[in-house]
Order: structure tokens, then sequence, then C-alpha cells
């Protein structure tokens, strides 16, 4: 196992749990935020966009580093 591939592999597993998870959480808390009671009108707006950019963004940083990682063992095993 060449380091390229090692890393490779580490990064799409710690980016899939990142994707998986953050994304997960985000959306229990989005389907919350649709099934929960509004109390106000601003809370339609503030409900979904909190989810997202909170568990969004940490999904979307998975995301990249689980590519980081298919493009790093794509290349380990072509140079083999």
């Amino acid at each position: 196992m060449t380091a390229k591939s090692f890393w490779g592999n580490f990064f799409m597993v710690i980016g899939g749990f990142f994707a998986v998870f953050c994304g997960g959480c985000g959306a229990i808390f989005e389907i919350y935020a649709f099934t929960h009671e509004k109390t106000s009108r601003e809370d339609y707006f503030a409900d979904p966009i909190a989810p997202l950019v909170i568990g969004g963004v940490p999904a979307f940083f998975g995301l990249m580093l689980f590519l980081l990682g298919k493009w790093l063992r794509k290349r380990a095993v072509k140079n083999v």
C-alpha cells in the first residue's frame, strides 16, 4: 500500500463519516422543522435555513474530503 493509497482511503472514510453524520443530523432537524408547529411567520423562514447552514457546511466539507480521497486513490492505482 502506497502513501497515496493510504491517505486516499483515510480521507474517504473520514469524509464519508462527516457527510453521513452531519448530513443525517441536518436531515433530522430539517424534518423536525417541517413537522413542528409554527408559532410565528418568521419561523417558516428561519427553521429550514438553520439546519442547512449548521449541518450543510460540515457535510459539504466531508463530501470534499471523500472526493479528495477518491482522487488520491485513483492516482495511486494508476501509478502502480
